[in-house]
């Protein structure tokens, strides 16, 4: 879904759905002259991944993962393999896993992408959610259950052997710790095992054990793990339960033993023997357990189905005024500012357009005339305009100035004033080219540079229409008045024309 081109991928889904493991028709498909169509075929999900593909953009991570994760050919897939249960707990982790890297964009303000959290993914171990039932069944390490306690704890591996460090890198000290000089005479000590896997027993470890150094790490190895078998112990609040090995001793447990002594714990022979425990004795209740080899007596394999619900299409996050679109808007009124002004030339129309826009937001009819050319001129310059004169500019400029002072002659004239307004999920931003303020509504005035014949005035207004209807939604639901009157101005032509949508009268304006 990442990458269309990730044929890796491809060929690994291919396998995935291969059915028989020992198969290589994945292999040959991957080998095919058109690979990409063999592997395809062979892929019953190409289809619907295709499709969300699509809508990457509109889906956030987490979302994507669920739209995989309910396909039906996937469940059936999983589900064959046995112990779904478990299965779907390691897929409930990968969704835990692309919440936590969705929580972790949102405080850092960062975006949450599919191809962000595949790189998250990449090295990471999620780790399964613990089980939210009351009865539910923790296996733990002995070092990682430090510190817990439950009303039951079974201990496992007693017939674990203390295996002393001696050719693994160890830190030693010569003779007492120094607590405040710890690094005072101690040093790593490393004895390379040369025969790999094999040589036990062998005069090497013999003599190794036999000296010192492998006594004294022996010790350690001992006390450790006594240590750690009191760890495991203490964990049971009430009940404490030995699962000694079918076969094989209770290493363990002899650690406690004393050398010539009679054995520290005395596993009851039967369910009336009690349990001893140096010079105390325990009420045992011992309980053979066996596994069940029958097929028909194992447990029954329950059934999961996962509801298939479409994945819900978000809009984006802003919606652009100059990008709005659709509505049936008609010209309901037209003013005429003068006759066409004068271009000789002018290539970029995109750079005129700039330029009078400037000129119309910051120009001032009462202001000195000769610099207000003189800012004018300057203006179109810094834009690179030629064949535009920057008398003309102000031409524009005063016709609109006596236009507004006759529509709205109390009207409070906001230029290039910004918007921002909240519609369900979604932001409208942007910059009104001129908000009129008259008390008990408002009107837009946008500017647009067009050049064209009259015949096509009309057309060009309703084009931009539905980007003032945007502006208008949002001044409305800011303010809380209404946002009735809607101008397209045509500075170059000298004309003014008045939108609006079919179905309204000419109280208000959508």
């Amino acid at each position: 879904m990442a990458d269309a081109t990730d044929r890796l991928a491809l060929a690994e889904l291919a396998r995935f759905f291969g059915g028989d493991p020992e198969s290589d028709d994945w292999l040959h498909a991957a080998a095919a002259e058109d690979s990409a169509a063999a592997l395809r075929a062979r892929v019953p999900v190409a289809d619907e991944l295709e499709r969300l593909r699509e809508r990457t953009l509109n889906l956030t991570p987490v979302e994507l993962i669920d739209s995989v994760l309910v396909l039906p050919a996937l469940m059936e897939q999983i589900e064959q393999w046995g112990d779904p249960a478990i299965r779907f707990d390691d897929l409930e982790a990968l969704r835990g896993f692309a919440a936590d890297y969705e929580g972790e964009c949102a405080a850092s303000g960062a975006p949450a992408t599919l191809q962000g959290l595949l790189l998250s993914l990449d090295g990471a171990d999620p780790k399964r959610p613990p089980s939210l039932a009351k009865d539910a069944i923790q296996v733990i390490t002995y070092h990682g259950a430090k510190g817990l306690e439950w009303p039951m704890t079974v201990l496992t591996g007693l017939a674990w052997e203390p295996r002393a460090r001696l050719f693994e890198p160890i830190a030693e000290v010569d003779g007492a710790l120094d607590r405040r000089a710890p690094l005072e005479r101690r040093w790593i000590r490393f004895w390379p095992w040369p025969y790999g896997q094999s040589g036990k027993d062998c005069a090497l470890e013999v003599a190794a054990f036999a000296c010192e150094l492998g006594q004294s790490a022996s010790r350690r190895a001992v006390h450790e793990d006594i240590r750690l078998l009191y760890v495991g112990v203490t964990r049971a609040r009430d009940y404490l339960v030995l699962a000694p090995p079918a076969k094989g001793t209770l290493n363990w447990l002899k650690l406690l033993d004393e050398p010539d002594a009679a054995p520290h714990v005395v596993p009851p022979a039967a369910d009336d023997n009690p349990l001893g425990v140096g010079d105390q004795t325990f009420v045992a209740d011992v309980r053979p357990l066996a596994a069940k080899e029958a097929p028909e007596e194992r447990y029954p394999q329950p059934s999961f189905v996962r509801p298939r619900s479409a994945p819900v299409e978000r809009p984006p996050l802003y919606l652009r005024p100059s990008q709005a679109e659709g509505g049936n808007w008609r010209v309901v009124e037209r003013v005429s500012l003068g006759g066409r002004l004068p271009i000789d030339g002018v290539a970029d129309m995109a750079a005129v357009g700039e330029a009078l826009h400037a000129i119309i937001a910051y120009d001032d009819v009462n202001r000195d005339p000769a610099q207000r050319l003189e800012d004018a001129d300057a203006t179109l310059a810094r834009w690179g305009v030629k064949g535009f004169a920057a008398v003309d500019a102000l031409t524009a400029s005063d016709r609109l100035s006596a236009w507004l002072r006759t529509r709205w002659p109390n009207g409070n004239m906001l230029h290039e004033a910004p918007v921002t307004a909240r519609f369900g999920d979604q932001l409208v931003q942007g910059r009104i080219d001129l908000l009129v303020d008259y008390g008990h509504g408002s009107a837009i005035v946008d500017h647009k540079s067009f050049p064209g014949r009259m015949d096509h005035w009309e057309g060009h207004a309703l084009l931009h229409a539905p980007q003032l209807g945007l502006y208008s939604d949002a001044v409305a639901a800011v303010s809380g008045r209404r946002c009735d009157q809607l101008w397209i101005h045509m500075p170059i032509v000298g004309a003014l024309l008045r939108v609006m949508a079919h179905g309204h009268g000419g109280a208000e304006c959508q």
